[in-house]
Formats: C-alpha cells, structure tokens, sequence
C-alpha cells in the first residue's frame, strides 16, 4: 500500500480535524452544530461523488 493520497482528500481530512476541533471546543453542544457537521461531511461525500479521484 503506497501513501500517495489524492490532494482532495488530505485537504478534507485537515477540514475534518478542524472542524471536530471546533465543535468539541466549547465543551457545549447544540443540534445547530451537529447539523453543521453533518453539512460539511455530506459536501465531503458530494465531492468524492462528482469528482473522484484519478486512477494513476
């Protein structure tokens, strides 16, 4: 297994860990933030779907 990621993904993966950042933070929680999640990670999986990554 190589380790040669799609840039795509390592810049999701870094808005992922960002965002969980985020939102665990404050240490409250509200169904606002969740579904601003859900909204990042569903643009994520939206992405992935219309633009997949090339095959080498």
């Amino acid at each position: 297994m190589n380790l040669q990621f799609w840039s795509g993904v390592v810049v999701m993966v870094f808005l992922a860990t960002i965002t969980a950042m985020f939102v665990t933070n404050s240490g409250r929680s509200a169904w606002i933030v969740g579904v601003l999640v859900l909204m990042v990670y569903s643009i994520f999986a939206i992405t992935l779907y219309v633009l997949p990554p090339q095959m080498q």
